[in-house]
Parts: structure tokens; sequence; C-alpha cells
């Protein structure tokens, strides 16, 4: 499996999710990927599913969580 991550900027954030949520209603049947080597499946992942569980896990181990005083300090502040 791999994850993708995208940044959405905080004012385009809802028009980003109405995106998505269209997408997963089969407006769109798959997107091709520059490369034209992989085609991305997007579909609804049912929650507390197998594969919930499994994306929620990796995303715990990579995604550590920081007070705000961690944070300052990893940034410099």
């Amino acid at each position: 499996m791999q994850t993708v991550q995208i940044e959405v900027e905080e004012d385009k954030l809802e028009l980003f999710l109405t995106i998505i949520q269209n997408l997963k209603k089969d407006i769109v049947k798959n997107i091709k990927l520059p490369n034209n080597l992989n085609t991305l499946d997007i579909e609804a992942i049912e929650k507390d599913s197998e594969d919930y569980k499994e994306i929620q896990a990796i995303k715990a181990q990579n995604n550590p969580k920081y007070s705000i005083e961690e944070a300052k300090k990893q940034l410099g502040l």
C-alpha cells in the first residue's frame, strides 16, 4: 500500500473536501498518474474496517504528536 499526502490551503479546504466527496460518489472512475504507470483507485473505506484500522496505525506511527512547546523547539522558535 502507498500513502499519498496532500496539502491544501486552509481557505480551499472545504472545496477540496467537496471534490473528494464527489469522487467517492463515482463521478470519477480513475485517475491516471503523470507517469502513466499506475491508476489511483478511489473508493470509500468503511470506518472500523481492517483497511481503515491499518491506515490509522500507519498514520499513528508516521505522525508523531508534539506539545506546543515541543513543536516550537523543533521549529527553533
